[in-house]
């Protein structure tokens, strides 16, 4: 059962919501990760497509959550994700402790994504999904729901949607993400809270519609 909010209808469940646009990076087989980079030094281009089928789909779907506002965030996540890998290879051999490619990788990738922001004109934010009719019977379905949080999300103050991607679609903890947004930690835990409260503000309409 997927629900916006717990039974109290106080605070929202979004970390189910967006189903297809959730991105987890894998911590396991870093060792993996180092012996790969290790490689890659040594010459080994098979190793960095390893590197490569490992990751890439993690790092389009980061990119497009971050580049989520633009009015084609599909082909410009494809682009940043091309970039990505480009940058982490072109520049492997900066990379001093081999088994933090990991956070290099994702580093890299946001910094990508926020110049590609700063360097183009902002896009207006699109419309989403209509909301659907109230009634005892409506029903959303999951295509529904992700498009729904998806709009709340790109609603909200850049920093406030940027703090909730790392942190709650993520699964970052408060100190990495900031240290991915060149930020205090209390101010990704205060932007959290408040990104959060906003949501819930504007899912409230959506109560009840969801089983």
């Amino acid at each position: 059962m997927i629900t916006l909010f717990d039974k109290n209808g106080e605070t929202i469940f979004i970390l189910l919501c967006l189903l297809i646009g959730t991105v987890k990076f894998t911590k396991e087989n870093w060792d993996e990760d180092a012996e790969l980079v290790r490689q890659v030094k040594q010459g080994n281009r098979n190793a960095y497509c390893d590197l490569f089928n490992k990751y890439h789909d993690a790092i389009y779907r980061y990119c497009y959550m971050i580049l989520s506002r633009r009015n084609d965030p599909s082909e410009d996540a494809k682009d940043a994700t091309q970039e990505v890998f480009v940058k982490c290879l072109a520049n492997i051999y900066d990379l001093k402790k081999d088994s933090a490619y990991f956070s290099w990788l994702r580093k890299t990738a946001f910094n990508t994504c926020m110049n590609m922001v700063k360097q183009a004109s902002p896009d207006p934010i699109p419309d989403g999904f209509p909301a659907p009719e109230a009634g005892p019977d409506s029903k959303v379905s999951g295509a529904e729901i992700q498009m729904i949080v998806q709009k709340a999300l790109n609603n909200l103050d850049e920093k406030y949607r940027l703090a909730v991607i790392h942190v709650h679609l993520m699964g970052h903890s408060y100190i990495e993400a900031s240290e991915t947004m060149k930020c205090k930690e209390d101010d990704i835990r205060r932007w959290v809270h408040r990104g959060l409260i906003k949501l819930r503000d504007e899912l409230k309409e959506y109560r009840g519609l969801i089983d």
